[in-house]
């Protein structure tokens, strides 16, 4: 998961501070995106 994450926001920031939130900001985004996925599959 670390890797994933981390591969598209290498780039955008030497600052490890900015580096580090911007990872957790795809990671975020990753997670809703799954919640929203599971949502969608499951029968309400």
């Amino acid at each position: 998961m670390l890797l994933l994450t981390q591969t598209s926001f290498q780039v955008v920031s030497v600052d490890p501070t900015e580096s580090a939130l911007a990872g957790l900001v795809a990671r975020i985004v990753k997670l809703e995106k799954h919640l929203l996925a599971l949502t969608l599959t499951l029968p309400h």
